[in-house]
């Protein structure tokens, strides 16, 4: 097995994708940023362009952060959330012929929380929940230092947990989910579709309307938070995604709910955004890391 030096992570979004090359010590060497296809046979060669580019004679593997559902054993993209006809790709084996490098699949929440507790606001923690506040609700969790995948793979997704027997926003699956109350979609959606950035500034002006929505959306995202914290009872919360540039912001109504909803101990769990820049793309990198090492002791 050659000597870890760097690895290729790519953070496959619905409209962007980030690579780099990734140093043992979660530094970023060389990167890029290119737009997502829109057709998948597209995306999959710009996916195994960006790796060929980026990768020098110290690449030792190809990790790749995907937006949904994977089966990890594998190594299988089973949907892809704002990706169109992504069914049960088998992008790691696709990627690591056409590469020569061994290729790791993973979510990219889960991606993110590798991230996170390798070199960022959780280094150092061994129960730890990672959050995608963004479009959606993308979430993960470790347990005792590993990543826990559950029975069939999916475990963590407390974006899709019901928290209320009243409709949230328009267009999710379940309509009373975390995801329909607490996401960048549900936060547009009722605010009659102005965009969740702008609804943040204007409630920050002192916009009413924005206000009450701002309140909704973190109120709620603080029930999730506690139902989350009193059956797992994680060390720390970490928040990434577009809506935790909006977090303090949140914050107040998230530690209300917190303190309102858990007992105990459990109120020490501690709510914080993520430090990393991409989190995502380093993750996937640290997950080929992980993986590559695995093999290596077999």
């Amino acid at each position: 097995m050659k000597t870890w030096a760097n690895a290729i992570g790519i953070d496959v979004g619905g409209t962007k994708i980030h690579a780099a090359a990734v140093s043992s010590s979660g530094k970023i060497l060389r990167q890029a940023l290119v737009e997502t296809p829109k057709k998948k046979a597209e995306a999959i060669e710009k996916i195994i362009g960006l790796a060929k580019n980026l990768a020098d004679k110290n690449t030792v593997a190809i990790g790749i952060g995907i937006p949904g559902p994977v089966d990890f054993e594998k190594q299988m993209v089973i949907d892809a959330s704002n990706l169109s006809g992504w069914k049960n790709v088998p992008l790691g084996r696709i990627v690591s012929k056409a590469s020569g490098l061994p290729c790791t699949v993973d979510n990219d929440a889960k991606c993110f929380l590798q991230a996170e507790m390798a070199y960022g606001a959780a280094k150092g923690r061994r129960n730890v929940i990672g959050v995608i506040m963004g479009t959606g609700f993308g979430s993960a969790l470790a347990i005792d230092g590993k990543i826990y995948r559950g029975g069939h793979g999916s475990a963590g997704e407390f974006g899709h947990t019901i928290i209320s027997d009243r409709s949230g926003a328009a267009g999710f699956r379940n309509a009373g989910e975390l995801e329909s109350f607490a996401s960048g979609k549900a936060v547009s959606a009722m605010a009659g579709g102005k965009d969740a950035k702008s609804v943040f500034e204007a409630a920050r002006k002192g916009d009413k309307t924005a206000k009450v929505v701002v309140e909704l959306a973190a109120r709620h995202a603080g029930i999730g938070f506690s139902n989350i914290i009193n059956v797992l009872d994680p060390e720390i919360i970490v928040v990434g995604g577009s809506l935790s540039n909006a977090l303090a912001q949140m914050l107040p109504q998230i530690k209300k709910a917190i303190a309102t909803n858990c007992f105990g101990p459990a109120r020490k769990t501690k709510v914080v955004r993520h430090k990393l820049e991409f989190p995502g793309t380093i993750g996937a990198a640290a997950a080929a890391k992980a993986r590559h090492a695995n093999a290596g002791k077999q």
